[in-house]
């Protein structure tokens, strides 16, 4: 039961991870650019 409770917490993370990797690219650059446009808007 133990093992079972592992691996399905293990794919579940696993997935998770994928589907948050697949994303967070994505958001990453237009955040970064908006994080760099402020800084140069304010000077």
């Amino acid at each position: 039961m133990l093992l079972a409770g592992l691996l399905v917490a293990a794919g579940l993370a696993a997935v998770a991870g994928v589907v948050a990797g697949n994303r967070v690219p994505a958001a990453q650059p237009v955040r970064i650019k908006h994080d760099q446009r402020t800084p140069q808007n304010r000077r």
